[in-house]
């Protein structure tokens, strides 16, 4: 295997599939580059609607009428359905872009479970495409409208907190804006509202609108351009600022490739997104292609986020859980459970996910699966995610817990075979040992892509 093709693959997907050693034409994507960097782009899935989309790519799955979590959780089926179709997609590159761009604009679902497809699919739909389509869709859907207080908003009152956002998180980032455009954009977004529905009415029946009774009409001078500006305005203005395409790219490279990237290479790619009309699918073609990208210094460095980790898992040991439980079970004690972000700021990076009382578990669940995977033959009525929690409860490991920073120096570990450098042959060997298997991803460098 070539561990740049192995570093492009776990960048703009989750790594390879164990079963593509099986297949000559997908095998030899992890040894001729010029083959990857033209696959990745031109098998971009089309977008699909999730609740068909997902159906259709986990077909695999136990019939969903035994899995009673979904039957009394179905609203949070959605969100494991997109992690376990991750898992399934050769090239899951419009999944992964979706899943930066919900840590990107980290809008919570809340307490309005119905709305969570809605939110899923506009992330899924603009997320290889143009930015500001992205940004006009997210920014009219009930749960951003009722995260941020933007339905509250009218010209004799207009909200502050979307627009704050809109400048220090989604586009701008900080001290790059004054409080008059802060003042100026929440006038421009007055007046809307959305219909609300009973909780649990499904399918919601969404539809946002402008309610001119509360709209400010008045002229508006946003970054120097005055006029009768609505939300929509406001965004074409703000992608106009170059600034915005910085702040883009510094986050992009801090998802897809390190923690810490230059300056240099933060403005190559913030040009080059700029010139092409903030289109994300050309931003990744071009990134795939850079030597820096794709430089030996920067292979195995980025920490894998808690979803990257447990995708990545299940591709490279084809093991797979028997509900749909177990998937929001390990998410939740990785602690990062997609469209519900902690906060306003999303999720940590880097570094950050080495921190705390989740290392534990991202440490040590995984030798847990491979535990029961060896033990458990039959299928019995007791849950897969029950059975974790017996495993944990066994070992003392929900009780291990690190109050203090830990960080993990990769130089230490050169006798360790890393993951994503391992030969074939040593891949297949180790998956048919538990015990080899175990130190792998126990081993502190499996923290890294």
């Amino acid at each position: 295997m070539n561990p740049i093709n192995i570093h492009i693959l776990n960048r703009f997907g989750f790594g390879p599939k164990l079963e593509w050693l099986e297949h000559p034409d997908l095998k030899e994507l992890l040894s001729d580059t010029a083959k990857l960097q033209h696959w990745i782009i031109e098998t971009a899935p089309e977008y699909s609607e999730s609740t068909k989309y997902f159906s259709e790519k986990l077909k695999h799955r136990v019939e969903k009428s035994t899995d009673q979590w979904r039957k009394n959780w179905e609203y949070a089926a959605s969100r494991v359905d997109w992690i376990d179709t991750m898992v399934e997609l050769d090239n899951p590159i419009r999944e992964k872009a979706a899943l930066f761009w919900n840590h990107h604009i980290p809008i919570s679902v809340g307490i309005w479970p119905f709305a969570q497809t809605l939110l899923l699919d506009c992330y899924r739909k603009h997320a290889l495409g143009n930015f500001g389509d992205l940004l006009k869709a997210i920014s009219s859907t009930p749960c951003a409208m009722k995260f941020l207080n933007a339905y509250h908003s009218s010209k004799n009152s207009p909200n502050q907190n979307f627009p704050r956002e809109l400048l220090e998180i989604f586009t701008l980032g900080i001290g790059n804006y004054n409080q008059k455009e802060i003042n100026e954009i929440a006038r421009a977004f007055t007046g809307r509202r959305t219909v609300i529905p009973d909780v649990w009415n499904l399918p919601y029946p969404y539809k946002m609108y402008i309610d001119e009774n509360h709209f400010d009409a008045s002229p508006k001078t946003i970054f120097n351009e005055t006029g009768n500006w609505n939300g929509e305005d406001v965004i074409d203005i703000i992608l106009k600022q170059k600034q915005t395409a910085n702040h883009i790219a510094k986050s992009v490279l801090k998802f897809y490739l390190t923690e810490n990237p230059s300056e240099k290479h933060i403005q190559e790619t913030a040009d080059f997104y700029y010139h092409h009309n903030y289109n994300f699918l050309d931003l990744i073609n071009f990134l795939i292609r850079q030597p820096w990208f794709c430089s030996k210094e920067l292979i195995n460095t980025k920490v894998k986020t808690p979803i990257e980790l447990w995708v990545q898992f299940q591709r490279q040991l084809e093991l797979r859980p028997l509900t749909s439980e177990t998937t929001n079970f390990i998410t939740r004690e990785f602690g990062q459970i997609p469209l519900h972000p902690k906060n306003v700021g999303g999720w940590p990076n880097g570094q950050a996910w080495l921190k705390g009382n989740k290392l534990s578990n991202r440490l040590f669940l995984p030798s847990v699966m491979i535990a029961i995977s060896k033990t458990e033959k039959n299928h019995s009525e007791k849950s897969f995610g029950e059975k974790i929690k017996n495993h944990l409860i066994n070992r003392n490991l929900l009780g291990y817990k690190f109050d203090h920073e830990i960080s993990f120096n990769q130089n230490h570990f050169e006798e360790t075979i890393e993951a994503n450098q391992i030969s074939t042959q040593n891949w297949l060997q180790i998956t048919n040992n538990q015990t080899e298997l175990s130190k792998l991803i126990t081993h502190p460098s499996y923290q890294f892509n």
